[in-house]
């Protein structure tokens, strides 16, 4: 799946010349929590979000710095928190140089590099314009219409037990050969021994597979020995 299938478009964008109430603005009224920045060409150029609005000046909330950590921070930190806190333009407080994908980049990339970033939301670009987002949400909805549009399988129950088996076989890390499975109107039933955390994670791939109502998990779980030595 790509990220073009799943953005949000179009994208509700802000100036960086814009206020710091007009941005704020935006966000009340579209019920958003960030928002990419574009100048007058559509070029991407920063985002701004909620979290840029916890320091400010207007609030008592800025930064506060003793006189010791002031006497050791750098004059460009200072202005810096400074600007941020007091700023009254968008190009005051956001964040330059934003993460962005490419619209033809999977959806594995997305959620790669907002692991990786601690980001909720990607610009989607193209040509370094901005043609989308891709946030938490759309990826939630992604996975909502995934789980409703499974492929069909053959439903009959000796099929379902050899899925069921495939399923739990590629699970290489666990022991697919001391279980044993039968299905019954489409309901699993896993029989054997396996630990217990191990268990769990059969149940849930015998869950997924399609055509399965139910699964009943008589699995013997088994406790992982301590290590005793020292």
């Amino acid at each position: 799946m790509k990220v073009s299938e799943i953005m949000t478009t179009p994208v509700i964008g802000v100036s960086p010349d814009a206020t710091l109430l007009e941005m704020t603005g935006l966000m009340v009224q579209n019920h958003i929590s960030g928002l990419p920045v574009v100048d007058k060409h559509g070029k991407l150029v920063g985002m701004v979000t909620e979290g840029d609005c916890l320091r400010r000046a207007e609030l008592g909330t800025e930064k506060k710095q003793s006189s010791w950590a002031t006497f050791f921070s750098s004059t460009d930190k200072l202005a810096e928190n400074y600007i941020r806190s007091h700023g009254r333009k968008v190009s005051d407080i956001m964040t330059g140089n934003p993460i962005t994908v490419g619209e033809s980049a999977s959806v594995v990339d997305a959620v790669a590099l907002m692991e990786k970033n601690r980001v909720k939301r990607l610009p989607v670009v193209n040509s370094k314009k901005l043609v989308g987002i891709v946030s938490r949400a759309n990826i939630v909805q992604a996975l909502m219409s995934r789980s409703l549009h499974m492929p069909a399988a053959d439903t009959s129950d000796k099929a379902l037990e050899r899925e069921v088996c495939k399923a739990i076989d590629q699970l290489t890390w666990a022991p697919g050969s001391l279980v044993e499975v039968r299905v019954t109107g489409g309901i699993a039933e896993l029989r054997g021994v396996a630990g217990q955390t191990t268990s769990v994670a059969m149940q849930v791939a015998a869950e997924n597979v399609p055509g399965i109502k139910s699964v009943k998990n008589f699995l013997a779980t088994i406790e992982p020995v301590a290590d005793t030595t020292e």
